[in-house]
């Protein structure tokens, strides 16, 4: 298994190539993404600049027709909920 923490918005994986994707908190409170063969790519939300890489991700997923989902959130919880809420549309729409 191919692992990657992600640094920059230029190793963000391509839509094409995810799988899944959700978050973590048994180490380090983190957005994981399972990709095709074997490869895992983490961002590790310690920050202001991470969470917009995780925003960044999200929004390359093209959930919304015009790509403007709003991403918001009082507590890491409630961005728990948004990433589930995403995986599951994602999922749906690759069907």
């Amino acid at each position: 298994m191919n692992e990657t923490n992600i640094k920059t918005v230029n190793q963000l994986p391509s839509k094409e190539n995810v799988k899944e994707f959700f978050m973590d908190n048994n180490k380090q409170l983190q957005l994981v993404i399972l990709c095709e063969e074997s490869e895992v790519f983490t961002i590790e939300l310690v920050d202001g600049f991470s969470i917009h890489l995780a925003n960044q991700f999200l929004r390359s997923l093209e959930l919304t027709s015009d790509n403007s989902l709003p991403i918001y959130f009082e507590s890491y919880t409630q961005y728990f909920q948004l990433i589930k809420a995403c995986n599951i549309l994602f999922t749906n729409l690759q069907k």
